[in-house]
């Protein structure tokens, strides 16, 4: 699922919060599962809602973990490389992008404003992956 780039820049997320590779790109891998299976259509049954609750639960945390060091590390005069900046943005994004979705496509009843409540850090994280 991930190319050479995405896991070199994977790999310089890690390197933040001392989170690993492997580990980073198993969450978004289980959470993309979700997504697409949610989509398709599959049965929920196939895998216990404990296991979405607690993907839901690490995305966020992921999410705002990566959030921090690349959009306010900076402001509060923490030094970062580019390329950690850059891959914390980049994997924030994907996970809060993830966990948007997630939210969106589940039975919860206050979706719509939680989902809005995700998304609304993408364009700090993006302004953040390559910037000018």
């Amino acid at each position: 699922m991930f190319d050479p780039h995405a896991k070199q820049v994977v790999a310089a997320a890690s390197s933040v919060e001392n989170i690993g590779a492997a580990d980073i790109r198993r969450l978004l891998s289980a959470s993309y599962f979700w997504l697409v299976s949610t989509r398709l259509a599959l049965q929920k049954d196939d895998v216990p809602s404990r296991d979405r609750a607690a993907t839901l639960s690490e995305l966020r945390r992921l999410g705002n973990t990566m959030e921090s060091a690349a959009v306010f590390d900076p402001l509060r005069g923490v030094e970062r490389s580019a390329r950690e900046v850059q891959g914390a943005a980049f994997v924030g994004a994907e996970a809060l992008a993830l966990l948007a979705n997630l939210v969106a496509t589940g039975d919860d009843e206050e979706a719509e404003p939680s989902q809005s409540r995700y998304l609304s850090a993408m364009p700090d994280l993006c302004c953040r992956l390559y910037p000018l």
